[in-house]
């Protein structure tokens, strides 16, 4: 595509990933607060920021995919294998894998645009 027009799949894909990664999210922030309650203290908080902040650094990117395309791809990158990360340690396949692969495709697709 030419420098003006861009495509707005990273865009859309990004969107579709935090919406999915909204479920895991709350079970994480869910099974934290179970293991608060039985005395792991700041368990909680850590699981809700490791997953939530990826996630909403990744959505913000995946907006801003048009002005600075290479960048943006490069962030939302980092921010999948972050949220893979996430993924593998609270076991939240479902949900978890459906981020990394919006979040993967709109990264690679940005990074190639």
């Amino acid at each position: 595509m030419s420098e003006t027009q861009k495509s707005n799949t990273p865009m859309i894909l990004g969107i579709i990933g935090f919406v999915a990664a909204i479920p895991g999210l709350l079970c994480s922030a869910m099974c934290g607060g179970l293991a608060e309650a039985g005395g792991a203290q700041g368990a909680g908080t850590m699981w809700t920021l490791f997953n939530l902040v990826p996630t909403v650094v990744a959505l913000i990117f995946s907006f801003r995919v048009k002005s600075n395309s290479k960048q943006s791809g490069f962030v939302i990158l980092g921010c999948t294998v972050l949220i893979l990360l996430a993924t593998i340690m609270t076991f939240n396949w479902i949900f978890g894998l459906i981020t990394v692969a919006c979040f993967t495709i709109a990264g690679v697709l940005a990074v190639k645009d």
